[in-house]
């Protein structure tokens, strides 16, 4: 199962976000075996122009450049690796202020995903640590796949 949208809304970005969140899209679901790392390597250069001026006009940072990152992470059970790329999207949210980088509901269930699929000392513990996390959150709110996903962590 795939974790579920019904918590965001459709937010229309410029052309060129689409574009590279199109490309984005495309290396993290690629079966590459260093397609993951290459998604975040993107992001992380993207997320360096942004910071130097020297981006394309028109691109910008939001959850979904954030969240694919995540994907690709956990379609590879790194749970560590996702949750890193979750640190920098709030890091963006809460230290830069940038409202297009809101951790949401399905983030937090990709990184729940990506702990669960992880096969290292105390994953499941992880995934669990992220659904309290949301349980506790005042605007996420976990779903019916937040809690099965942790439940198969611990299976």
């Amino acid at each position: 199962p795939r974790p579920s949208r019904r918590h965001t809304k459709k937010i229309r970005y410029s052309e060129e976000t689409a574009a590279f969140a199109d490309r984005l899209n495309k290396l993290a679901k690629s079966n590459a075996r260093n397609a993951a790392q290459q998604a975040q390597d993107e992001l992380e250069d993207l997320i360096k122009r942004m910071d130097n001026g020297t981006a394309k006009p028109g691109l910008s940072l939001n959850t979904v450049l954030f969240t694919t990152v995540v994907n690709a992470w956990a379609r590879r059970g790194r749970g560590k690796e996702a949750e890193q790329v979750l640190q920098m999207l709030e890091s963006r949210f809460h230290d830069h202020g940038e409202k297009n980088c809101k951790p949401d509901t399905y983030l937090m269930n990709s990184c729940i995903l990506a702990w669960s699929r992880c096969k290292s000392r105390g994953s499941a513990a992880r995934a669990e640590l992220l659904l309290e996390r949301l349980i506790r959150d005042e605007y996420m709110k976990p779903d019916e796949y937040s809690f099965s996903t942790t439940v198969t962590a611990w299976a």
